[in-house]
């Protein structure tokens, strides 16, 4: 079996158990958001987006980035684990505070109650097994056992939507909310370490300075990434906090907590490839090309296929989820369900790059297309409330994805451009259908969509019989040994 065959049979697996995970955790979430819609209104959902913001962001910035080095080094070296396992947790740890000393004077401003910053300081020390959890999951990404975090992450969020249902009905507030989050990172992260024994590695190792001078000296590039990126996915909820008020707030973020579980498909398909990227890269670049252009294309293929059927749904999604009250927010969603495209195509060209040691290019694309998307917020939300923020982050989106693809382009000379144009003119063959057609049931709108795209896909040569035949001999060849060899 070539490289390539091991790698796609490898791929395959864990990005089924990746995504069926990242569609889980969304779902679960926007359980919570519905019942809190539903028993405490706009203004609560909004008290807890920003604290839940808050959460996202300081989760973020606190790793530092390293458990993207973590992933990539251990997949090269996976017998020494347990070195950079301690190392970085203790780094990161250190870390800690001036961190907080930063960000949460930021987030005070947001904080218009007492009960609000009650919840602050207990998401703060949630942060605590967080930093555990970061790690440990990169180390069972880099060995590609996902299983293990899947099934801890599946457990931790049913029982915190479940607990988070419980405290609503009750009459509970936002800061019992923060309190169920606390209780069961602890117990995540303990279920991590458990895990990862049970792996072979051990979870105790000599400090080893020569590792964290090499660790720190990555922190300035990796840890400002995810702070980067943090603020631009953050910041329109800020914004809108700012100029639009709290129902503002609530209207985008019943919008995104849709959208979460689209985005969660691509950052699987990502996750999935990024320490075979990283393996290839050392060891069969030309298989790395090919590699990295199967990515690129099943990204751009699935993405485009989910903003069809989320266009043809999302207003009676949005009746049925949230109610009437909501109606705002399928104004919402219908513009922003398209940045999905772009977002796919970011997520994947930074990990192709990751891969490649060229973190220094992903951070310099990521302060450009933060710094232009909070303009355009700063000019379009306080005019157009969450309508406007939906318009910046779609428009944001296309300009973070060129950037990031000139990039690519430059370091590989891959040959995509031509791909996407005909992905994309089968995208609009499918929409031009669903608009011709008017009023019909959403079930034939969908299916009428997307059989559309699928045909327009085979008659421009986006899929091939090679492709096909190819997918399939790697479900034979792949996926019963994968399972096998995992489970």
């Amino acid at each position: 079996m070539s490289a390539r065959h091991r790698a796609s049979a490898s791929l395959l697996f864990n990005f089924s158990l990746l995504t069926a995970n990242g569609i889980v955790t969304p779902f679960a979430s926007a359980a919570l958001v519905l019942v809190i819609s539903r028993l405490q209104g706009v203004e609560q959902l909004g008290r807890y987006s920003i604290i839940m913001a808050f959460f996202g962001l300081a989760q973020s910035c606190i790793s530092l980035g390293l458990p993207v080095v973590v992933t990539r080094d251990v997949a090269q070296l996976p017998d020494r684990a347990a070195r950079y396992l301690v190392n970085s947790t203790l780094i990161s740890l250190l870390l800690l505070l001036p961190i907080l000393a930063v960000l949460i004077p930021f987030e005070l401003d947001s904080a218009r109650s007492s009960d609000m910053h009650g919840a602050l300081l207990v998401v703060c020390i949630a942060l605590v097994p967080s930093i555990v959890t970061a790690y440990t999951e990169a180390i069972l990404l880099a060995l590609e056992r996902p299983q293990d975090f899947v099934a801890i992450g599946f457990a931790e969020n049913l029982c915190r939507t479940a607990s988070g249902i419980a405290l609503v009905g009750l009459g509970h507030g936002i800061e019992a909310l923060a309190v169920a989050v606390l209780v069961l990172r602890v117990a995540a992260a303990a279920a991590s370490l458990v895990a990862l024994r049970r792996r072979g590695i051990r979870l105790t190792a000599p400090l080893d300075l020569t590792l964290c001078r090499r660790l720190l000296r990555q922190v300035p590039v990796m840890g400002s990434i995810p702070l980067v990126t943090a603020i631009y996915w953050r910041s329109d909820i800020l914004i809108l906090t700012w100029f639009g008020g709290l129902a503002e707030v609530g209207y985008y973020s019943a919008a995104m907590r849709v959208l979460d579980m689209a985005r969660s498909v691509p950052q699987a398909l990502a996750r999935a490839s990024y320490p075979v990227l990283a393996r290839l890269f050392v060891s069969a670049r030309g298989e790395f090309r090919t590699f990295s252009g199967d990515v690129m294309r099943a990204s751009i293929l699935i993405m485009l296929a989910l903003a069809l059927a989320l266009w043809a749904v999302c207003e009676p999604l949005v009746r049925l989820t949230f109610g009437p009250d909501f109606a705002r927010t399928a104004d919402v969603l219908l513009v922003v369900g398209w940045s999905i495209v772009p977002f796919a195509l970011t997520i994947a060209l930074a990990h192709v790059l990751f891969a490649a040691h060229r973190q220094v290019a992903d951070l310099g694309v990521n302060i450009v297309a933060t710094v232009g998307s909070i303009a355009m917020n700063l000019v379009v939300v306080p005019r157009y409330g969450s309508v406007g923020a939906a318009w910046t982050a779609v428009c944001s989106m296309f300009v973070h994805a060129a950037l990031q693809y000139t990039v690519v382009r430059r370091m590989m000379a891959p040959k995509w451009g031509s791909l996407l144009a005909r992905s994309l003119a089968a995208a609009a063959l499918s929409l031009a259908a669903m608009h011709l057609v008017g009023d019909i049931h959403v079930v034939a709108k969908v299916l009428l969509g997307e059989s559309t795209f699928v045909l327009a896909c085979i008659g421009l040569g986006v899929v091939t019989r090679a492709d096909v035949d190819f997918l399939a001999g790697t479900l034979r060849r792949g996926l019963p040994v994968s399972v096998a060899e995992r489970c």
